[in-house]
Order: structure tokens, then C-alpha cells, then sequence
């Protein structure tokens, strides 16, 4: 499983991932729906990427549900 963790941001109580610096050279890649873990804050997550309009690397994470602390 790749950490994204350094590529999301909270912004007014709803996270979003922005893989625009990303450089994805081993094949693998996120698409709208895929369900991801991620920690924020040391605290653990789990949620689902939702594209963002037409940008192809901006998701939003809807969903969240917390996995710990």
C-alpha cells in the first residue's frame, strides 16, 4: 500500500488529496471510488476518493469513518 499521507489537507473540516506533485513511477494509481487509509493528525482513517470536477489529481475524501487514535 503506497502512503499518501504527505499529499492531504484539511480545509474547513474536509480532507482532500492533491497528487499533483506525485510522481507515480511504479504503475500503481487512485481512481474516483477507490477506498483509502490515511493518518491526519496521528490520528488513522479510512474514507473514499471522489474526484474533484475536472482536475484528474485533486480528490476529495468522503466517508471518513476514524480507525484510531
Amino acid at each position: 500500500m503506497l502512503k499518501i499521507d504527505d499529499f492531504i489537507v484539511k480545509e474547513n473540516g474536509r480532507f482532500f488529496v492533491d497528487f499533483e506533485e506525485w510522481k507515480n513511477g511504479n504503475g500503481i494509481s487512485y481512481e474516483d471510488g477507490d477506498l483509502i487509509r490515511f493518518t491526519f493528525d496521528k490520528i488513522k482513517y479510512i474514507g473514499t476518493l471522489i474526484k474533484q470536477g475536472k482536475e484528474e489529481n485533486i480528490f476529495e475524501i468522503k466517508n471518513i469513518k476514524e480507525v484510531s487514535k
